[in-house]
């Protein structure tokens, strides 16, 4: 999987000059908001920054084995930050309310088995079909 993603990152002029500005125009903010709490860092951010903008608008071939680092480094982040996303999902938002719903006695679905039943299927009462009603069906 991991190497299919890598062989299908297109290096393009056009993506290397855009990510080229993107990057140059972060690294700078970065560098300009923490010139005052830390100065030697804002001014490396500030150099990498122009480095970054000035070669993403006049030479953009130079980015082209940074972006392919750059995005390399997050196709393996993603591998793991999607699953650590699921897992915050699951044990934080599903759990607790799956635990308040036991505790309060809801039950979301009737999965009980019941014995002297023909048939699960639960009827629904039939409506009459309008044809006004197709045109507007939200």
């Amino acid at each position: 999987m991991f190497k299919d993603e890598w062989k299908n990152i297109k290096v393009q002029p056009p993506q290397l000059k855009r990510s080229g500005i993107t990057a140059g125009i972060i690294w700078l903010v970065l560098g300009l908001i923490l010139m005052r709490p830390r100065p030697q860092l804002a001014w490396l951010l500030c150099v990498g920054g122009a480095f970054f903008l000035l070669t993403g608008f006049f030479y953009g071939r130079i980015l082209g084995p940074i972006y392919k680092a750059a995005t390399g480094t997050l196709l393996i982040i993603s591998l793991f930050l999607t699953k650590i996303v699921l897992v915050f999902i699951y044990y934080f938002l599903v759990t607790p309310i799956a635990i308040f719903s036991r505790l309060l006695g809801k039950k979301f679905l009737d999965v009980s088995l019941k014995k002297n039943t023909n048939t699960y299927w639960i009827k629904c009462e039939e409506k009459e079909n309008v044809p006004a009603q197709y045109e507007k069906q939200y």
